[in-house]
């Protein structure tokens, strides 16, 4: 479980520089980021539902609320790095 979780947080943690990379690229822009932010919270806790190995609801709202700040900071660095790419 502990290996299992970790590869899963190592990966998600990737995040910012994914979207970045793409925004950079011009593949991904910060407001189509935006517009998808109800559908990549509601992922944020099904994740999080996968990664618990309890069935309370605090341990996973306890895992899904660092993913959702993560993927918040995400959009705004995308935004500044791509205003000062142009």
């Amino acid at each position: 479980y502990i290996v299992f979780s970790c590869l899963v947080m190592g990966l998600v943690f990737q995040m910012p520089i994914v979207m970045i990379w793409l925004s950079r690229l011009g593949l991904l822009s910060p407001a189509r980021i935006r517009a998808a932010q109800r559908h990549v919270i509601i992922a944020c806790f099904v994740l999080a539902a996968v990664i618990t190995p309890t069935l309370d609801i605090f341990s996973q709202v306890l895992v899904a609320v660092p993913l959702i700040i993560l993927f918040e900071i995400s959009i705004v660095l995308a935004r500044l790095l791509r205003g000062a790419s142009r």
